[in-house]
């Protein structure tokens, strides 16, 4: 198991296994009972992911760069890039599809 982040909020997953993420369409993410939602703080999604893997301006990478977090000026969730494709770590599902 690898963890990315500290803190009791950590993102943890198994190496070598997929993991899925179910997209809600014009919402967000749901991830490990983890909603997170456009329009959420840093923070917040901090305190869900843990500490991001890297940081680039006002993105936020997570799972072997898998995913990226794109926030405004404000702090708060404008965009979420799955960066991993067909092979990535990450499986998007499109939720009730």
């Amino acid at each position: 198991m690898t963890s990315y982040a500290t803190g009791t909020h950590a993102a943890m997953y198994d190496e070598g296994k997929t993991m899925i993420f179910t997209i809600l369409p014009q919402k967000g993410i749901l991830w490990d009972q983890h909603t997170i939602l456009l329009g959420e703080k840093k923070n917040n999604v901090e305190a869900k992911l843990g500490v991001p893997q890297s940081v680039f301006d006002h993105s936020y990478y997570y799972f072997e760069s898998n995913i990226r977090f794109d926030f405004s000026p404000n702090g708060e969730l404008e965009f979420i890039e799955f960066l991993g494709g067909i092979t990535g770590i990450i499986q998007p599902v499109i939720f009730g599809v």
